[in-house]
């Protein structure tokens, strides 16, 4: 294993000696939050059903679950793609069974990721509720105190004693760890992601090729998914304390 990790580290070490990406570009940054939030929404996924919970820990986040599937649904209608079966809550905790989509390449992409786009969209909604205000994440470090010291810093911007925000907090958590792609949504579009990036670092790589996001208020939108981030975090430290607290009740 050490020898693999010490090769897939000089192979890394190659490409960013050696890429032309932009890794400051605004395109970059957006990608980065993304790839954060999908690996902080599997990690909680990990720690809950490797928990004491189980699988049946869906059923607490339900809310979440179906917001995931009808998000598919509702592009799925949108992009000619026939829905034939709906389960909520299945063993993997839903599912939706869809036609090929009418809309070649985009349709496919748009109805695997729709659950982060519409789950992202309502985590803010709930953070505004919540009275949540974007914060500087360049300040968290990757150790306990200082995890622990911003979660601190976050909740006391919630006013705990209004039972209406408990409500939205326990919303806003249970679409956080639900709004990721699942594994069936990623293998659905494989061959097209891996198609994508292969194109995109040729693009960006061996021509001049250069995506002008200007046009979009990217700092506006990295403060937004700010928000999505804090609330995973938030939802991994729990995630964590069930699990651990699973391993001492086991023992």
């Amino acid at each position: 294993m050490e020898k693999y990790l010490l090769a897939l580290k000089h192979v890394a070490n190659y490409i960013l000696a050696n890429s032309h990406l932009d890794f400051h570009s605004d395109l970059f940054k957006l990608f980065i939050f993304f790839v954060v939030t999908v690996i902080l929404s599997f990690l909680v996924n990990f720690f809950l059903v490797n928990s004491i919970l189980g699988p049946s820990y869906r059923v607490f986040v339900a809310p979440g679950i179906v917001v995931h599937e009808f998000s598919h649904v509702l592009i799925c209608f949108l992009t000619g793609a026939k829905v034939t079966k709906i389960s909520l809550f299945d063993k993997e905790g839903g599912s939706v069974r869809h036609q090929p989509s009418r809309l070649p390449v985009i349709g496919p992409l748009l109805i695997s990721f729709a659950p982060f786009i519409f789950g992202t969209a309502l985590i803010i909604l709930f953070a505004h509720w919540l009275g949540l205000k974007s914060a500087d994440l360049s300040a968290l470090q990757p150790n306990t105190g200082s995890v622990l010291t911003f979660l601190k810093s976050v909740a006391h911007q919630i006013d705990f004693h209004d039972p209406r925000n408990w409500l939205f907090l326990y919303l806003a958590l249970s679409v956080a760890v639900t709004m990721t792609p699942s594994r069936q949504d990623i293998l659905n579009i494989a061959f097209l992601l891996v198609a994508i990036f292969a194109l995109a670092f040729y693009l960006f790589q061996f021509t001049k090729f250069r995506l002008n996001l200007s046009f979009l208020p990217t700092d506006q939108i990295i403060a937004l998914l700010t928000t999505v981030i804090i609330l995973l975090i938030f939802s991994l430290v729990l995630s964590i304390v069930i699990f651990a607290a699973s391993k001492i009740i086991k023992k």
